[in-house]
């Protein structure tokens, strides 16, 4: 790991049978960190990203603070925080989350502006910026942000863009945000 990263920490996979009514409702977490990133010049990296996410993990798994159980708290870092790993462990969330469960989405990274579909992206570790449009196909989609939240069903989202133009994200959930929310500028 490059000096002052954090060591990664990676949740093993759990699954779930259907939800039994009398099972307490449990808590599962992605947190996503990404302050280096493959293609971009050192210039464009990110100063607090994984250590903001390493926080967040932490605090999540204090039963001081979160009480989620470690198990069920995923951290992705830099390096691990590939398109492909990150739209996987959605997958796995939105598979054994159960209604009433509680989701903590949590992603530190760039985010580009909307493009022509008016679709915003989260920069992952691996996506290529350049050319432009290679970003759109080499990122995490605002729709699929929006799929994971759908697929979700009655299990309860938080969820936390930490990104430039986020608000684009929020807009593709019907009912997510209030009526008239704007995002801030």
């Amino acid at each position: 790991a490059p000096a002052g990263s954090v060591p990664p920490a990676r949740a093993p996979s759990v699954s779930r049978a259907p939800a039994d009514p009398t099972q307490a409702p449990q808590k599962y977490a992605l947190v996503v960190g990404i302050a280096e990133f493959e293609r971009l010049d050192r210039s464009s990296w990110l100063h607090y990203s994984t250590r903001d996410a390493q926080l967040i993990r932490d605090y999540l798994v204090d039963p001081r603070g979160g009480g989620f159980a470690p198990g069920n708290v995923t951290l992705l870092l830099n390096q691990q925080a590939t398109r492909a790993a990150i739209e996987s462990e959605m997958d796995r969330l939105a598979d054994v989350a159960g209604p009433d469960d509680l989701v903590l989405l949590y992603i530190s990274s760039h985010g580009t502006p909307p493009n022509d579909r008016d679709t915003m992206h989260v920069v992952t570790y691996d996506t290529q910026v350049q050319p432009r449009e290679r970003s759109f196909l080499a990122s995490l989609s605002d729709d699929k942000v929006a799929g994971f939240a759908q697929r979700l069903g009655r299990a309860r989202l938080v969820a936390i863009l930490d990104t430039c133009y986020s608000g684009a994200a929020y807009r593709k959930v019907p009912g997510f945000l209030a009526t008239g929310a704007k995002d801030l500028r």
